[in-house]
């Protein structure tokens, strides 16, 4: 092998090297030596060790592809995933532990704490009961104790003698019944475990256990009532195992005990009987101490009952408190003996860590009696503090990042030495001093020994602890099997790796091997796949040079190790792997690029020139510019038609996964530019196989004709040398000289499209010019401006029409008049004609006066012809009459309002919006406009078909129409009054011809604005207003239909809306309501015309548009949603839980959560108010009251602690 670099260069540089003959040789010329220098195998193999990371473009580079860990000293803990067993073993100057399982760490505290009292642990260790039943043989490992105080036997035992970290209470827990996933109140449980642990120590034959609860814990205090008149006392004696002291609004423990000894007056309903006076009187009753215990609980009752939101909560305020407790000013008045002080020394505090009363964390801090110093007992972790005093300064920290969100945030007190604040603690345990220097129950020759214990317990102890070192026996002897395994396999790699590693200068000695799959065999050779070297082959099955740097070239020795253990395949051995061809190829293009490079040069040079006198060339602007891009396309699409054949094999690749220990090269998949998707780089007959149609000089042809196109823009000319040069490249491409005619059927065609163009724009100047009042949308007719009559035609026409006269270039004129869609089956009309121009109606067509409808006649063609007329004679209330024909057919009218409003409540992806009340239900009620907020009002009540149509009203969409009547005006309303509008009950009068009875229905309508509207409709459905039946004559001449004009009256009664229909009116409002309402009777039948006779008023057009208001958001809902869900998307908006939402439309408080949106009627664009209730004193503890909320506090029911 040749002498390759001194320090090995990138791979950018090694590439450029290899290739670098290319300039002064032609393919034709290449040999093997070029071909070695394309394949880097002229490289010196790098030194093991010599390199921080792999020489991708060095083939015989074995460094950095994750050797390294096989190499060096093996970290054991690679070969099997076991801690080291003996850290689970009791430390010697510890205590023992007990497992948390789940919600149980209330109950470890207690266990510790009742543990640490020797007097105590000694009366459970001396129990003895018939009802326990000892374990057939000391080796049975399932026998669990019968008996609740042999549970607390066999805990003790292990908590004193037990070799493991922390021991499991799994058989305790379930012998008291206790659910493991409920935390409880751990001040109640102590209280009931205690008192049944009482219970079962007096049942026992030894009088030395009998009383060690009461010994321990019991003191006494008398209620002492003291008469007002008679000044006579009373005396009530009782006992106690533990203070409950209030700590609400106090700071220190004294201040609670004074608390709970301060004087209480009994007066009023809650007199006292006395027995001298034998009549109730006026007292003082005061609590006085009588006795102390040995041992002094104090329950700080930090969780109390909140009566607002009806649950538990945690009081979180700082307690001061003592390190010694002098207790003799309290005892003073019980007569005991004053010159004996009475001192009280701490000896435990017991936390809950957490701001709510439903979640937190329970731990203990316990005075060693034997060694004086502090512990911290967490569930399975026990921990000794640094000196001999109590530290309860990192259980508060916790405590205030936990609430460092929450309102309450008191500063810790300063305090003074000897004492310690809490807002955590919630039980103090204090032990009486004897002497100076000792306490109750504190000497240190009175240890629990373990004689004390049954035999059967003291076996079962020493059964689990030799299980226990059975066990770390086990785990150790499977850590060092598994760390021999793995150095076995070490010394394998290693053998293998060495194997690799290039000898001698023979090519036939080499093969190639996948740089990837050498790295995952190293990473994990276990999970390493079977060689696949497909995908680095070549069209010839040889080796692709352009994927070198992927490749590794190695010794045939290792090779032939790893596929006669991995299998695989094909291998790439030496001269023969090396393919002449694509080399050729590949110096072909390369030499064709660095040509390319000196024309574009030398073009870009020349066209700074002027050359209109040379001959000269047309090219496309695009392909010139382009045109070096087109080639390197052309080359790579003559690669891909070579490429068919071993593309299948990319997708089995052998490689893939990581690249061993080291950081790969930045450039290490920067293949180079011709390398191919598949791997082959071959010369083909299929050159010519290039698409023309993206080709070089295409875009100056015109497509349907490939002739030259006649627009300049497009095309450019160049001189003939340049020509040539890009001739030289494109061979077959279309070739155009300067003086070369354009397609002349182009030319043709272009101009026939002009001439339409300009035929559109003439029709669009004589149609604007003929009708500007109806492009502008402005004068059009109305009840007072109409003389004889006017023509209606669709909307939809009129839209299109003003498109096409705005646009007429795009547009094609319109020339038909379709006001079939108008028109029914029957022949009748669906839409009813409002001349106001503010009605639905008014949305689907649109009136034309004499002179418009003529000019259209004329230019278009029209199916139908529908008119209203105006009548010459007058009705004697001076309104205007107007004949409609064709007629409304009625049947078909109403169908469609029924389907229109079905519609209207089923949508999907619409929008809403959620106005928040900041302030009360006043302003909640001035907003919406409504008079009673608290209508029961069913929401999804369905309305009849007459009820729409006399509630049509302003869309409630938009709330500013809800200040607005019919005529425009804001109405102006005083505070304490209410608007009502009333109207008078249509007139329908017919010609006499026939005679037909109906009923007609008269429905008192409460619209969005708070007001009673009454309508008489014609119509056969029962609906829930007063009704009244009126005889009506039909037939067949034209109908004539009265309305009058609305009265609007202020009065300073309530008006109360109609309950039965205030939320289906306000739900089917539309804009008919601000001008009549025009009621037709169902059984009229479509005649010639309709005579319409309306009110004169000043409507005017207001945008529909929802314009948002400040404290307003937008949800995105759908008609199938529920109610529940819309509360979730507001709660994500506005912070309000839905628990705390009260959301109100149309005057109606939603409720039922699981109705839909569609049922409720609530309709796109509507607004919905909130009211949101005042949130808990603790926002933080939001979450623990929905999930406690769910059941009812039941405490210790159907446990073990309730048995008797």
């Amino acid at each position: 092998m040749s002498q390759g670099f001194v320090g090995m260069p990138s791979k950018q540089q090694l590439d450029k090297e290899a290739w670098g003959w290319i300039e002064t040789t032609e393919p034709d010329q290449v040999t093997l030596e070029h071909v070695k220098y394309a394949y880097h195998i002229n490289l010196e193999p790098c030194k093991l060790g010599s390199c921080k990371r792999n020489c991708r473009g060095n083939p015989f580079c074995l460094n950095g592809i994750g050797e390294r860990v096989w190499l060096g000293q093996i970290d054991e803990r690679k070969w099997h995933d076991i801690e080291d067993p003996n850290n689970e073993r009791r430390h010697p100057d510890s205590f023992v532990g007990l497992k948390n399982l789940g919600a149980t760490c209330y109950v470890n505290t207690f266990l510790q704490l009742w543990f640490h009292n020797q007097q105590v642990r000694k009366a459970v260790y001396q129990w003895r009961s018939r009802e326990e039943q000892p374990p057939n043989s000391p080796t049975d490992s399932d026998w669990t104790p019968s008996t609740i105080c042999g549970h607390l036997q066999l805990i003790f035992a292990l908590l004193q003698f037990s070799k493991q970290r922390y021991i499991d209470p799994s058989n305790f827990i379930k012998h008291l019944g206790l659910n493991t996933a409920q935390q409880q109140d751990a001040q109640e449980f102590s209280k009931l475990f205690l008192s049944l642990l009482e219970e079962t120590l007096m049942q026992s034959d030894n009088p030395n256990i009998k009383n060690v609860i009461e010994e321990q814990f019991s003191g006494e205090y008398a209620y002492i009532t003291c008469c007002s008149q008679c000044v006579g006392k009373s005396k009530t004696p009782s006992k106690f195992y533990e203070l409950d002291l209030n700590i609400r609004g106090s700071k220190t423990l004294h201040d609670c005990l004074a608390e709970f000894l301060h004087e209480e007056k009994l007066e009023g309903d809650n007199k006292y009987m006395c027995s001298h006076c034998k009549t109730k009187q006026n007292a003082i009753r005061t609590i006085q101490l009588q006795k102390l215990p040995p041992v002094l609980n104090l329950q700080l009752l930090r969780f109390v009952f909140d009566k607002q939101n009806g649950q538990k909560k945690k009081l979180n305020n700082y307690i001061q408190f003592p390190e010694v407790l002098d207790m003799t000013e309290y005892l003073k008045d019980s007569g005991a003996d004053g010159s004996k002080p009475v001192v009280y020394d701490l000896s435990a505090v017991l936390i809950h860590r957490g701001i709510s009363a439903y979640s937190g964390h329970y731990i203990a801090h316990i005075k060693d009696r034997t060694s004086q110093a502090w512990y911290k007992f967490n569930d399975e972790e026990t921990e000794r503090m640094q000196g001999r005093n109590l530290h309860l300064g990192n259980e508060e920290e916790v405590h205030i990042q936990e609430s460092s969100s929450s309102t309450n945030k008191s500063k810790a007190p300063r305090l003074t030495k000897g004492y310690h604040s809490s807002r955590n603690a919630y039980m103090l345990v204090y032990i009486k001093r004897l002497s100076e220097d000792k306490t109750a129950n504190s000497s240190e020759s009175e240890k629990v020994s373990e004689e004390l214990l049954p035999k059967h317990v003291r076996d079962y102890v020493l059964m689990d602890n030799k299980r226990f070192e059975n066990w770390i026996q086990e785990l150790l002897n499977m850590r060092d099997q598994s760390v021999e395994i793995g150095r076995e396999r070490q010394e394998e790699i290693k053998y293998v790796y060495y194997s690799l590693v290039p000898k001698g200068n023979v090519l036939n000695m080499f093969e190639w091997l996948s740089l990837d799959w050498l790295s995952r065999w190293l990473t994990d050779p276990i999970k390493a796949p079977s060689i696949n070297n497909q995908s680095f082959l070549c069209c010839h099955s040889r080796v692709n040079p352009n994927k070198v740097s992927k490749l590794k070239f190695v010794s045939s020795e290792g090779a032939a190790a790893l596929f006669a253990k991995f299998m695989g395949g094909p291998r790439l051995l030496g001269e023969e792997s090396l393919c002449m061809v694509c080399v050729q190829k590949q110096c072909h293009v390369m030499r064709m690029k660095q040509k390319m490079e000196k024309d574009m040069k030398y073009i870009t040079n020349i066209m700074k020139y002027n050359h209109d006198t040379a001959e000269c060339y047309w090219v496309g602007k695009s392909s010139f510019r382009r045109w070096r891009k087109l080639m390197a396309e052309k080359l790579e699409e003559v690669k891909r038609y070579n490429t068919a054949a071993t593309a299948a094999t990319e997708n089995n690749d052998g490689g893939g996964g990581g690249g061993g220990d080291e950081e790969d090269d930045n450039d290490d998949d920067d293949e180079d530019d011709n390398s191919s998707k598949g791997g082959g780089d071959c010369p083909s007959d299929n050159s010519n196989k290039w698409s023309e149609e993206t080709g070089f000089n295409n875009d100056l042809l015109c497509i349907p004709h490939r002739a030259l196109n006649p627009e300049v823009n497009c095309r450019r000319l160049v001189p003939r040398d340049v020509w040539e040069i890009l001739r030289s490249y494109f061979p077959k491409c279309p070739e155009f000289q300067r003086d070369v005619a354009v397609c002349a059927k182009c030319v043709l065609q272009s101009q026939v499209e002009q001439q339409n163009i300009d035929q559109k724009k003439e029709w669009a100047l004589q149609q604007k010019a003929a009708l500007p009042d109806l492009y502008h949308d402005r004068n059009r007719p109305n009840v007072r401006n109409i003389k004889s009559h006017v023509h209606v035609v669709g909307v939809n026409f009129v839209e299109e029409w003003r498109r096409a006269v705005k646009d007429p270039i795009r547009r094609s004129p319109v020339i038909t008049v379709r006001n079939s869609a108008l028109i029914c089956v029957h022949g009748g009309m669906l839409y009813e004609p409002d001349l106001n121009a503010v009605a639905l109606a008014s949305q689907c067509i649109t009136y034309l006066w004499p002179e418009e409808w003529t000019f259209i006649e004329a230019s278009c063609t029209v199916d139908i012809e529908i008119t209203v007329h105006k009548e010459p004679v007058q009705p004697d209330d001076g309104q205007p009459v107007f004949v409609c024909k064709p007629a409304v057919c009625q049947d078909c009218f109403l169908s469609r309002l029924q389907q229109e409003e079905q519609q209207r409540f089923e949508y999907t992806g619409a929008k809403i919006y959620v106005r928040k009340v900041l302030k009360d239900w006043q302003q909640l009620k001035t907003t919406m406009g409504y008079t009673n907020l608290c209508t029961t009002t069913t929401p999804n009540a369905t309305p009849t078909v007459a009820a729409a149509l006399a509630a049509r009203s302003v869309d409630d969409s938009d709330p500013k129409d809800l200040d607005f009547q019919a005529g425009g005006k804001r109405l102006k309303v005083a505070p304490s009054t209410d608007v009502t509008t009333t109207s008078t009950n249509t007139a329908i009068i017919t010609n006499s011809t026939a005679s037909n009875t109906s009923a007609t229905t008269t429905n008192n309508i409460v619209n969005s604005m708070g007001t009673t509207t009454t309508t008489t409709t014609t119509t056969t459905t029962n609906t829930t207003a007063n009704t009244s039946t009126t005889n009506t004559t039909t037939a067949t001449a034209a109908t004539v239909i009265t309305t009058t004009t609305s009265s609007t009256t202020t009065t300073s009664s309530t008006s109360v809306p109609d309950a039965s229909l205030s939320s289906s009116s306000s739900s089917l409002s539309s804009s008919l309501s601000s001008s009549a309402s025009l009621s037709l009777s169902s059984s009229l039948p479509a005649g010639d015309g309709a005579k319409v006779t309306a009110s004169v008023d000043n409507s005017v057009r207001r945008s529909h548009r929802h314009r948002r208001m400040r404290g307003e958001k937008e949800v995105v809902v759908s008609s199938t949603d529920t109610l529940r869900d819309l509360k979730l998307q507001i709660m994500k908006l506005f912070s309000v839980p839905p628990f705390d939402q009260n959301l109100h439309f149309n005057g109606t408080c939603l409720l039922d959560e699981t109705a839909t949106l569609g049922q409720l009627r609530i309709s796109p664009g509507c607004l919905i108010f909130l009211k949101a209730d005042e949130p808990s004193e603790d926002p933080m503890v939001v979450e623990e009251i929905l999930t406690t909320s769910n059941y009812g506090e039941e405490g210790f029911k159907g446990t073990g602690l309730l048995s008797g």
